[in-house]
């Protein structure tokens, strides 16, 4: 068996996991136990919670439901901030592409004043 010059590691080193946040599932600790769920769904519970305290009398639960829902709201903010602005860098990257196919064609056919296999030259 071939050994590896890397020492064995069960953690990713820090990275941050890669693909879609809006859509992953997350487990939050909070002061009512765990709850789980993708970002919208922890925010929903967790302002349920927030106003079931409030409504109880408890405002220092209620504050701290909130405060935890305000966490997931920044978190899922910032992801969609981050998709944004790689849908605009995508589709700047697709303008300048077809701009740049565009003025390929347009040199091409410029530069080619014979007529092509089939077509009729002009002035005859």
């Amino acid at each position: 068996m071939r050994q590896s010059n890397r020492p064995r590691s069960r953690n990713k080193g820090g990275r941050r996991p890669s693909g879609n946040i809006v859509n992953r599932v997350f487990e939050s600790s909070g002061p009512e136990g765990k709850v789980r769920g993708n970002p919208q769904q922890i925010i929903d519970k967790y302002q349920a919670f927030s106003r079931d305290a409030y409504l109880a009398g408890d405002r220092v639960l209620s504050e701290n439901h909130a405060q935890h829902a305000e966490h997931f709201i920044r978190l899922l903010g910032e992801a969609n901030r981050e998709i944004e602005a790689r849908r605009a860098f995508n589709e700047g990257q697709r303008a300048a592409k077809n701009a740049s196919n565009n003025d390929n064609r347009n040199h091409s056919s410029e530069t080619n004043n014979e007529p092509s296999e089939g077509q009729i030259p002009l002035g005859v």
